[in-house]
């Protein structure tokens, strides 16, 4: 599962990625900001919010809207939803 968005803030686009990799066991959690890697984790539930991060001045909301890896990503930016693929601006 995986998710991609922009957002346009302090003047400039950045691009957000986010995916959930799994292995035997174990699921791990990749968050980058323009391919700097945020957050490498494990997740032990894939269920409703995932991970909040700050960048920028701005906070940040990674969920899973749905089941589990049947679901999708959903990010928000200071409560407010990502759209995906698009460019969002605060």
């Amino acid at each position: 599962m995986s998710g991609d968005w922009a957002v346009q803030i302090d003047g400039g686009t950045h691009a957000i990625h986010a995916e959930i990799i799994t292995g035997l066991a174990t699921a791990r959690l990749k968050i980058t900001w323009d391919g700097e890697v945020l957050e490498s984790s494990l997740l032990w539930l894939m269920l409703g919010n995932l991970r909040s991060f700050q960048r920028n001045g701005h906070s940040f909301l990674l969920s899973i809207r749905g089941l589990g890896l049947l679901g999708s990503f959903v990010l928000s930016m200071d409560g407010v939803e990502i759209p995906r693929g698009g460019v969002a601006a605060p």
